[in-house]
């Protein structure tokens, strides 16, 4: 059939295409994006306080009724877009969930691998960030260095690349994947952030110039409200960002410089442990 014949980049290879990528390929060749189709689920049947009271606080403004329909979070019938679904404080989707889990050592799959913190949120997108967020600063250790005349934090991560690292995996993933979650993992040595989905545009080159990286949208309506609430910039690769404000961090090495690993199905964020002696190994 014609499907059997379909292929798609992924690194230097060329792969069969998955389901998943052929409803992709799909909406891009009708110009159409997942947040934007219409679904079965009326806007009045599902509650949006955390969107409401985020948006208020993030830009000092009020959100209306008619923001709904003009930001694209549903149609003028009422039913709800795949972005409103998203936002939605119910977790009407099996996607609308993060898993964060703190591994004792180094790799899972190990004898040490055992879990020390373990927890899965649902719910509305804004949520999942908050409580991603949270989850990764209670494991963030900030040790002091002292100075002549002060002492400075050392943070393990700095959480601002860790915001802009969850907002891209939220906002970029493919949600027409299912069983595959946004995951935030704690390690000894690192954090890593995965996302279902490579590159929109094709999967990541290991040395990619990270400057010259087009921000294509995957969810062009969740983006755009993102960037309302400030959550996210609208200049630049958000992957550069992740580079440089972990380098400003007053513990920070080369050694440490934050990891892109795009193998075609996932996208992951690797955020070294800058609190740790030893030197990081490349994770596969």
């Amino acid at each position: 059939s014609f499907y059997e014949m379909v292929y798609v980049r992924s690194g230097i290879q060329s792969l069969p295409a998955s389901s998943a990528q052929l409803r992709s390929l799909s909406m891009r060749g009708s110009h159409t994006h997942f947040d934007e189709i219409e679904t079965a689920f009326r806007k009045d049947d599902c509650s949006f306080e955390v969107l409401r009271a985020t948006y208020s606080e993030r830009t000092g403004e009020r959100w209306e009724d008619t923001d709904f329909v003009s930001f694209g979070l549903a149609k003028s019938d009422g039913f709800l877009t795949n972005a409103g679904v998203l936002l939605a404080d119910q977790p009407v989707l099996r996607q609308n969930r993060v898993f964060c889990t703190r591994w004792n050592g180094l790799d899972k799959a190990k004898a040490d691998g055992e879990v020390l913190d373990d927890h899965e949120y649902s719910g509305c997108l804004v949520r999942l960030l908050r409580e991603a967020m949270d989850f990764v600063g209670r494991h963030n250790r900030v040790a002091w260095a002292k100075t002549d005349d002060d002492r400075i934090e050392t943070p393990s991560y700095v959480m601002r690349a860790v915001e802009e690292a969850i907002v891209n995996a939220l906002i970029h993933r493919q949600y027409e994947i299912g069983g595959a979650e946004v995951t935030a993992f704690v390690y000894d040595d690192r954090l890593e952030i995965t996302s279902p989905g490579s590159k929109v545009d094709g999967a990541l080159p290991e040395d990619a110039d990270l400057g010259a990286v087009e921000s294509i949208r995957r969810n062009p309506v969740i983006a755009d409200l993102f960037q309302r609430m400030r959550f996210m910039e609208r200049k630049g690769s958000g992957l550069k960002l992740i580079r440089e404000r972990t380098a400003l961090a007053p513990n920070y090495e080369e050694r440490f410089i934050p990891q892109f690993i795009d193998n075609g199905r996932f996208f992951k964020v690797v955020l070294w442990n800058m609190n740790r002696d030893s030197a990081p190994d490349t994770p596969q």
